[in-house]
């Protein structure tokens, strides 16, 4: 006779393993037929069907608009995580003390988190359109600038004001993360630290910091690749415009396989994107694993 605790884990591999089998070889097939037709010169009205090796890649990245994509890629993704982590760390300890305002805020943080992304992008675009927008009337009635200015349509500032958005939107999840992970610390280290004489900047230095660098680090990791991922804000507030300089990966990969029918192309910037998101895949697991051990 088994045991009861066994016959539990057979049972539970018995039904997951199928589920498990199918999803992994759906995603491993895709991924196989995704490296081959990268490898070919394939296209949606014609196209050679035989292998061309890396000519597809090589082809690609002398094209000067795949460097621009792949480097607007590196920036889009570093910098709106950086600025989500650093606003997420401020707001969740700000958010942390248990004050009734702090908790009625609390309450309404995960408002831009929960709304579909089309309409975070569709609203924002309105707001900052140069001539319409309430963001340049605003900034035209207090007089710090002279007319509507062009946020989402100038080369220097198109990428940077999508990373503002994206920003805005994940940062709150970010932060309430933050708050539980703090409240989840014994109390005891707190009033160690008031004993020995730390003032509050001591306290966040050595003692919350130090006890959720795990939380911090795994969502640091979760948010950079929601946003290599994204695609649907750079498609709507800009189309990748003007020129390519606000194009990002996801957005060349769309453009590439449905606009332009170059599936090959396609499936090499697939593969580039991929990638970038298997460091940050592997970063993660490990990650995850050093906390789960330390637990």
């Amino acid at each position: 006779m088994l045991r009861a605790s066994t016959s539990r884990k057979i049972w539970g591999y018995t039904f997951v393993y199928p589920i498990f089998l199918i999803i992994s070889g759906l995603v491993i097939g895709v991924l196989i037929y995704n490296i081959i037709l990268s490898f070919k010169d394939m296209q949606f009205l014609g196209g050679s069907t035989q292998f061309v090796g890396f000519q597809t890649y090589a082809e690609m990245l002398k094209r000067r608009e795949t460097v621009t994509v792949i480097l607007n890629s590196i920036k889009f993704n570093l910098v709106s995580t950086f600025f989500v982590i650093l606003l997420g760390l401020s707001v969740g300890i700000l958010l942390s003390e248990q004050m009734g305002a702090f908790r009625f805020i609390r309450g309404f943080m995960l408002l831009p988190w929960i709304m579909p992304g089309v309409i975070v992008a569709g609203v924002w675009k309105w707001m900052l359109h140069s001539q319409s927008g309430i963001i340049n009337r605003y900034l035209v009635e207090v007089g710090l600038i002279e007319q509507g200015f062009p946020f989402l349509g100038t080369p220097g500032t198109a990428l940077f004001t999508v990373a503002f958005v994206i920003v805005w939107r994940l940062f709150p999840l970010f932060a309430l993360v933050v708050v539980a992970s703090i409240h989840s610390i014994d109390v005891q280290l707190f009033e160690s630290g008031k004993i020995d004489g730390m003032n509050k900047w001591q306290e966040i230095w050595n003692i919350t910091l130090p006890s959720i660098r795990y939380q911090v680090l795994t969502m640091s990791l979760l948010n950079l690749i929601w946003i290599t991922n994204n695609l649907v804000l750079v498609s709507i507030m800009t189309k990748g415009g003007p020129m390519y300089y606000s194009t990002t990966l996801p957005l060349f990969m769309y453009q590439l396989g449905i606009q332009f029918g170059k599936l090959s192309q396609a499936s090499a910037a697939t593969m580039i994107n991929f990638l970038i998101l298997l460091v940050w895949g592997l970063l993660y697991f490990y990650i995850y694993r050093r906390n789960q051990l330390r637990g």
